[in-house]
Formats: structure tokens, C-alpha cells, sequence
């Protein structure tokens, strides 16, 4: 005949089956709030790349912007020197001055956009070589407008011209600046993709 199971058997019987169910529903929990908080890490990560595209697209974009309007600025005023119409040269004088506008715009723009001390520093760069730029444009434009245009070609070609170059090649730097910080920040996140890979390995494991 089958023996009745003993009160002290049946406590035994139950306390084995939360314990079991206790542990399973540990490693439930343990595992539920590793994955969430992989989710919540991939979302951050995500998230960070999204910024640094946008802003990063923007960046080159006003820096393109700005190249253009200040060869279209400089364009203009050249024009402006190898004619002697004077129509001609009003139309050209008013077409620099308003590309200066639109730099002096997309500067606006450029300012809210740039966040670390390299970017301050080649953008008050660039502000600065291009201010002193347009003062000599200007003097070029006066000898022009009164006639001395052999005097304004003199002025552009030992002054101008230099000047000129300054503000295109801290153009370039800003462009790389940008280029070199979405390079980084995009490596950093690919580390960042490399460490969640791991912790879904990790939860996986303690899955098992």
C-alpha cells in the first residue's frame, strides 16, 4: 500500500516548489530589467546619432552656404573693378554688398550652432578675417565708385586678395572641424552598439 505523505513531507513538497518558482521568478525579473535597460541604452544611443547627423548636416550646410556667399561677394566686386561702366559697376557694388547680407545671416545661423572651443574659435576667426576683408572691399568699392579704379585694383591685389584667402581657408577649417566631430562621435557610438551587443550576450547567459 501506498504510504500517506507526512505533514513534515508536505511542507517540504511545497517549500522545494516556491523556492524553484522563487528562483525562476528572480532570474525573471533580473532578466526583464537587464533588457529594458539595453532597450532604454540603444534608444540613448540612437537618439545621440540622430543629433549628430542633424547637426552635423547642418553644419556643412551654412558652411556651404557661406562659402558660396562669400564668392559670390568677392565675384561681384571683381566684376565691379574690370568695367568701367558705370552702370555696370553700381549693379556690381550693390550685388557684393547683397551677398554681405546673406553672410552676415547665415553668421547669425552659424553662432547658435557651434558648441565646442575649436568651433568658437575658428568661427570668431572666420568673423574677424571677414570683417577685415570687407573693410578693404569697401575701400576697393570707393576708389572705384570715384573713378580711381587702377587704385582699387592695386589695394585689392596687396591687401584684398589676402585677406580673402584667410576667410576661404577658415571656411575649410570649419568644414573639417565638423567632418572630424561626426567622425568621432559616430565612433563613439559604434562603441556604444558594441557594448549592447555584449549585454544582450550577458542576458542570454544568465538567460540560460
Amino acid at each position: 500500500m501506498n504510504e500517506k505523505p507526512t505533514l513534515f513531507s508536505k511542507i517540504t513538497s511545497l517549500f522545494a516548489q516556491y523556492h524553484f518558482s522563487g528562483a525562476f521568478l528572480l532570474i525573471g525579473v533580473v532578466v526583464v530589467g537587464m533588457a529594458a535597460f539595453l532597450v532604454l541604452d540603444i534608444r540613448t544611443a540612437m537618439s545621440e546619432a540622430e543629433l549628430i547627423y542633424a547637426r552635423s548636416v547642418r553644419g556643412l550646410d551654412l558652411i556651404g552656404e557661406l562659402q558660396f556667399q562669400t564668392q559670390e561677394a568677392r565675384r561681384s566686386m571683381t566684376y565691379a573693378l574690370t568695367t568701367e561702366d558705370n552702370d555696370f559697376q553700381l549693379s556690381y557694388v550693390e550685388q557684393s554688398r547683397d551677398a554681405d547680407a546673406q553672410v552676415a545671416r547665415i553668421m547669425e545661423e552659424h553662432r547658435v550652432l557651434v558648441s565646442t572651443p575649436r568651433e568658437i574659435q575658428a568661427s570668431q576667426t572666420f568673423e574677424r578675417d571677414w570683417a577685415n576683408y570687407l573693410s578693404i572691399r569697401d575701400e576697393v568699392i570707393n576708389h572705384v565708385l570715384a573713378g580711381n579704379t587702377d587704385q582699387g585694383v592695386q589695394l585689392d591685389l596687396a591687401v584684398g586678395m589676402g585677406n580673402f584667402n584667410a576667410v576661404s581657408d577658415d571656411l575649410h577649417l570649419i568644414k573639417t572641424l565638423y567632418d572630424d566631430q561626426a567622425k568621432s562621435r559616430l565612433s563613439d557610438l559604434a562603441y556604444t552598439f558594441n557594448m549592447s551587443l555584449l549585454k544582450v550576450g550577458i542576458i542570454l547567459i544568465l538567460t540560460l
